[in-house]
């Protein structure tokens, strides 16, 4: 049986075949700010295994990291596909903050991301409102940012952001429900194991320049230039209903910024489709 387990080697054999795995020894090496760092071939979730060591009393900071999901969680509730390919962080945090701050979180995360695959990728990163990154209208990276209040306050008590990255296209594809909207940084490449773990670092270095848990940047100003929806035409949901609207970008509350009808909407929050050949498209 294939289990999960911590590595810092080169590898092991399983059933008469050496797996080269990620060093949670390389990626550490190769960071700004000391943290603890667990380096896993599979596992559930990431952000399970954070939030469990986050109830645990782990410090800030504590990180996991994967190459394999098999119940990968996504935003409400969904199931996040994560096979082989891909590359699954979730960093625990202590915000000494209201629990309204999870929002900056998240965009400091998008924000780091991005930053990190500047230095991998020709096409530049964008952002699509609220947690997820396209590179050439496909998406690659989802975040999730979960957490817990302190008892009997409105502070929170601990945060995990996790990250999820297609790195190369799975065998097989992708599962038809996503296969029109799903992407991998790299494609159909082989993607070398330092690559992963200068990648691995690179998000935690840029992520950890935004944060720290006194005072956390959202990086909003880089998060709204990167803004994938502006300027295209969208669908949402309200009281029931289907509206169609065109995107003006983000506002400084990270509310999104439609004009509907010569009016301004701004959503708070929820889901939206954009609109392709008059057919919408599911994001």
């Amino acid at each position: 049986m294939d289990l999960p387990c911590a590595l810092c080697g080169s590898g092991r054999f399983i059933f008469g075949v050496i797996l080269t795995l990620i060093s949670a020894e390389n990626i550490t090496q190769k960071l700004k700010k000391a943290l603890p760092v667990t380096a896993l071939e599979s596992v559930d979730s990431t952000n399970l295994l954070g939030l469990k060591a986050a109830r645990d009393g782990a410090i800030s900071g504590t990180t996991f990291v994967a190459l394999r999901q098999t119940a990968g969680r996504g935003r409400l509730g969904r199931s996040f596909f994560s096979p082989q390919g891909g590359l699954y962080l979730s960093i625990v945090l202590r915000p000494q903050t209201e629990a309204s701050a999870a929002l900056s979180v998240t965009t400091a995360a998008a924000t780091a991301v991005c930053r990190a695959l500047d230095g991998f990728c020709t096409e530049k990163p964008m952002i699509k409102w609220v947690n997820d990154i396209y590179i050439a209208d496909r998406k690659v990276c989802g975040i999730l940012t979960e957490g817990a209040f302190v008892p009997n306050s409105t502070r929170l008590d601990y945060a995990v952001v996790g990250i999820g990255l297609n790195l190369t296209e799975p065998a097989g594809g992708y599962p038809p429900e996503i296969a029109d909207k799903a992407g991998a940084v790299f494609g159909k490449e082989n993607v070398p194991d330092e690559i992963k773990e200068a990648l691995a670092a690179a998000v935690l270095n840029e992520f950890f320049a935004l944060y720290d848990d006194a005072h956390i940047q959202n990086g909003l100003e880089e998060y709204r230039r990167r803004s994938y929806l502006d300027g295209k035409t969208v669908t949402y949901q309200k009281d029931g209903n289907t509206h169609i609207a065109r995107v003006l970008g983000v506002d400084e509350s990270v509310h999104l910024v439609l004009e509907e009808n010569g009016q301004k909407i701004f959503l708070e929050a929820g889901e939206v489709s954009v609109c392709v050949n008059k057919q919408l498209k599911q994001h």
